[in-house]
């Protein structure tokens, strides 16, 4: 068991500083500590995080930079370096600081006598459910193989994310764009109208009223606005950690939710089918699997249905039955796990699953395109045609006031 150490030291220049390590015990800390020149002046175990392993920072990777990764792994090892080698030049080949710091937390745990497994898992580089199946691998004597199968769903989620960014990027830019317009249309032309009607007409009309109302509707919209904003930019900035199989946005974001809710129900399925087939295909049990998959999700809802599955496994259900009766699941899925069983080829009908869910993703994907560019268009006429009704207004309200002073000018005195 490793444990993440707060340390105060002084460096080569006598100057403070601190930071953190993981290592089994102290005196395993302080040794790695006095190894990098540093005066440690006091070190204390700090308190772990929810996967019960400390952390030596959060270590942020996306999904084609964990390909790469995987990727030259693999070939190192294939060329017949040691794992020690390998580490080191993956650590000498990355310019991600995250990934450098905790290839080098795990170069250190190895040495230490970890294996490769755990040290991957304390130090984040991986989240558990991966760890889990290169521990397999371990076991076996292979380490390309687990690589190479992970480098592969590493590819497969990076096409997934493309296809659905891609269809989504130019609509969501257009909507934004027609809601900024709405805004500045709203707050800023429209008063400008109104005034012009009072001064014309000299009294707060039907225009004046109603053009004040859809004036102070955009305040609450903006705000909604803001906040949808701030959401995507804390999922990007947090949506690529390597210790969690899931990002951001499918995490908080409820399956209820309109419009997107769909399409995270269908993510949900895709992470759970795949991640417990790939720990399946490793030869690893299921209840094993569905630990150390609860451990690599934070989304509570779907640690809490896994819990109550391992607890039905344990007490004798059917495996099929059990998975093909978690909520996440589509109706076809409990024949399909069912027939899987039978045959012993459940983790291949699991992958069935994780095909069909992810061509339902892009689909539902490109009608939520058709959706957004049809706002999009709609949202535009709106704004157009109150312009126009506002711009007749202005210009009627302006011809009876000159009307109306030509009138009094030739009218006999």
């Amino acid at each position: 068991m490793t444990t993440y150490f707060h340390y105060a030291a002084r460096d080569t220049r006598g100057v403070k500083i601190a930071g953190g390590v993981i290592a089994r015990n102290i005196e395993a800390a302080l040794v790695a500590l006095q190894e990098t020149g540093i005066c440690v002046t006091s070190i204390e175990p700090a308190l772990t995080d929810w996967l019960g392993v400390g952390r030596s920072g959060r270590v942020v990777l996306s999904a084609q930079e964990k390909s790469l990764l995987m990727e030259s792994w693999s070939r190192l090892l294939n060329a017949g370096f040691s794992m020690d080698a390998v580490l080191s030049n993956l650590q000498n080949s990355t310019s991600n600081p995250s990934v450098r710091r905790a290839l080098h937390d795990t170069q250190r745990l190895i040495r230490d006598g970890m294996t490769l497994g755990e040290a991957v898992e304390a130090s984040g580089l991986l989240p558990p459910s991966w760890a889990a199946v290169l521990a397999a691998g371990e076991k076996r004597g292979d380490f390309v193989g687990p690589l190479e199968v992970m480098h592969k769903r590493c590819d497969q989620i990076r096409k997934t994310v493309q296809e659905v960014i891609s269809a989504l990027l130019m609509p969501s830019v257009l909507l934004a764009l027609v809601f900024v317009w709405m805004w500045v249309f709203a707050t800023w032309l429209l008063p400008v109208m109104a005034a012009t009607i009072v001064d014309l007409t000299g009294t707060a009309n039907l225009v004046m009223v109603g053009l004040k109302g859809l004036t102070a509707m955009t305040f609450p919209a903006a705000v909604c606005a803001v906040l949808i904003l701030c959401l995507l930019v804390l999922s990007v900035l947090r949506g690529n950690r390597a210790d969690e199989v899931m990002g951001t946005l499918p995490t908080w974001v409820p399956v209820h939710f309109p419009f997107i809710g769909s399409l995270v129900s269908k993510v949900h399925l895709i992470v759970v089918t795949s991640e417990l087939q790939l720990q399946l295909e490793a030869g690893i049990p299921i209840l094993a699997a569905i630990t150390t998959l609860s451990r690599s999700l934070p989304k509570r809802s779907l640690r809490k249905q896994l819990a109550g599955a391992y607890r039905e496994i344990c007490g004798g259900a059917p495996v099929w039955q059990v998975l093909g009766n978690l909520r996440i699941m589509p109706d076809r899925a409990l024949a399909l796990l069912a027939a899987g069983q039978a045959c012993g080829k459940l983790p291949e009908l699991m992958g069935v699953l994780v095909r069909e869910a992810s061509l339902d993703l892009e689909t539902e994907a490109h009608r939520l395109e058709i959706k957004m560019r049809t706002s999009a268009i709609l949202l535009a006429g709106v704004i157009v045609g109150v312009l126009a009704v506002s711009l007749m207004a202005v210009i009627s309200c302006a011809f009876d006031s000159v009307a109306q002073m030509a009138v009094s000018q030739v009218s006999p005195r």
